[in-house]
């Protein structure tokens, strides 16, 4: 072959090189983020469900999202919104077993806040007041300050705290809402508390404590109607408290009726046959059978009530035998009445 001839075809070789499209790397970048978005996007759409359901306070859908994120994607039990919203729905649902213990790993003050609350809700002021020293907000301490005076029952001491606090965050001005309207209801003056409410109704408007709130500012004015259709809504999302559910049986009673599972739910809750003897003393006080009364109201009372219960308590049961001393009465006289 002649030099010429080797020179032609390299010469067309590199034509053929020169002519081959080259793929640009942008190419590989598009394609993988088109891959990356097919593959996360039903994960991705699960999260924001839980997002939505948090914001609406709607815990059934948050645990039924958690339960397919921890299925199909365990891996995100590393990410920490997600372990927050899990932490979350144990603060409000349950189950609270090793829940204080996993808050305290935490260093910040939204999760130092949390744990304070839930020492707060199961009577460990001594705890509480420890987790209180730690916070380093000073409006943030202020805060829990005020929740404390509440929770022994320094209403007015709770009430000034918590008027008087401003810069918090917008979770915190909600919580600071509700337990100053909390305040003013214990202290007698639901329109005080009504402005408050409403704020907190307008931030968070399905938050089962603003309701519950709602629920006690009705029973506080007499609107009994309104009392029943709250406490129909709340028995959906509510965790039932022995408190609340003696509400509900006196709201019940006062209509002529009680529903005998609040008396079973009453008896399944730490402490709750006293609260069961409790309405059950009142039924039948209503019923007029006053022995009857009188034997649940004295274990009420032996199994051991608190404040305005315990009061009420033993009002009923003095106006009961009073009236059993009045019947016995009537009957001796009926012998000193003879023809």
């Amino acid at each position: 072959m002649s030099a010429a001839r080797l020179s032609k075809n390299r010469e067309n070789g590199k034509q053929k090189k020169r002519s081959r499209p080259k793929i640009k790397p942008r190419f590989y970048l598009i394609l993988a983020i088109i891959l990356i978005g097919i593959l996360t996007s039903p994960l991705l759409w699960h999260l924001s469900r839980i997002t939505r359901a948090q914001s609406d306070f709607d815990f059934d859908s948050v645990a039924t999202e958690i339960a397919w994120v921890d299925q199909h994607a365990p891996i995100l039990n590393r990410w920490a919104s997600f372990r927050d919203a899990k932490l979350w729905l144990r603060l409000n649902q349950g189950p609270r077993e090793g829940l204080k213990q996993e808050l305290a790993l935490y260093q910040d003050d939204r999760h130092r806040l949390w744990l304070f609350q839930l020492l707060l809700q199961e009577g460990s002021n001594m705890e509480a007041e420890g987790v209180m020293a730690e916070f380093s907000s000073e409006t943030t301490k202020a805060l829990a300050q005020g929740l404390m005076a509440l929770a022994i029952k320094d209403f007015r001491y709770a009430q000034g705290l918590l008027q008087a606090l401003t810069g918090l965050s917008e979770k915190e001005e909600t919580i600071r809402n509700l337990a100053l309207a909390q305040a003013h209801l214990s202290l007698h003056e639901p329109e005080q508390a009504k402005p408050e409410l409403r704020a907190a109704l307008k931030a968070e408007p399905q938050n089962p404590a603003a309701r519950m709130l709602e629920f006690n500012l009705s029973l506080a004015q007499g609107e009994w109607t309104r009392a029943l259709e709250l406490s129909a809504e709340l028995d959906h999302d509510l965790s039932p408290t022995p408190i609340y559910l003696v509400q509900k049986g006196l709201l019940q009673l006062r209509q002529g009726t009680l529903d005998q599972d609040i008396i079973t739910n009453l008896g399944s809750l730490p402490q709750g046959k006293s609260y069961a003897n409790y309405l059950e003393g009142i039924k039948r006080l209503n019923q007029g059978r006053l022995g009857e009364g009188k034997t649940s109201l004295e274990l009420a009372l032996a199994l051991g009530l608190p404040g305005q219960l315990r009061a009420d308590a033993e009002s009923a049961l003095k106006q009961t035998n009073d009236r059993l001393r009045a019947e016995d009465t009537l009957k001796a006289l009926v012998s000193d009445n003879g023809i």
